[in-house]
């Protein structure tokens, strides 16, 4: 059975993109350590991402996804010059079927539509948020009601960066 897992960056103040739906307030952190990233990328089978992520991604340059399939959801006739991009338009229960005996761990990338309705449907089961030193006072939230997660450990580094694990508990808080 596939395991999902949101790995994802946000502000202190819980902001995964500023009011133009941009991260490009990311590339002030960019001196700051790895943080897991490249232990977590090593430990996952494949990507999932939202069109407009994938469109996001493609216009930093260079591809940093090489050598894993990214699943992109999209409802439009999207193509790409990269043999490791797939574009899909099942429904996401649909989807996991098909990959469950093929992708261990999916990280799924963002952005919040997919996020939210990955979330909807109970099919995230971990969640990794690393958190920047820097405040947005508005944009893209997150939009997960943390509460309902167990968190399992906290992570602090350099510069202020800290990273939280949550796991869905098996059943709702009491």
């Amino acid at each position: 059975m596939t395991k999902v897992v949101l790995y994802i960056s946000t502000s202190q103040d819980g902001f995964i993109a500023d009011q133009e739906s941009s991260i490009e307030w990311l590339s002030s952190m960019a001196d700051i350590q790895d943080c897991g990233y490249c232990a977590f990328y090593q430990s996952v089978d494949a990507l999932a991402m939202g069109s407009h992520t994938y469109e996001q991604t493609l216009s930093f340059g260079e591809w940093p996804y090489l050598n894993k399939p990214t699943y992109v959801f999209t409802k439009r006739l999207l193509q790409s010059p990269l043999k490791e991009v797939y574009f899909v338009t099942l429904k996401i229960d649909e989807f996991l079927q098909k990959i469950k005996t093929k992708i261990n761990r999916l990280w799924l990338v963002g952005g919040a539509e997919l996020i939210d309705s990955f979330n909807q449907l109970g099919k995230i089961d971990e969640v990794i948020i690393t958190k920047f030193p820097i405040l947005l006072g508005e944009g893209l939230p997150l939009g997960l009601n943390l509460d309902e997660w167990k968190k399992d450990k906290v992570v602090d580094y350099e510069e202020g960066v800290v990273q939280e694990y949550y796991t869905k508990p098996l059943s709702p808080p009491t």
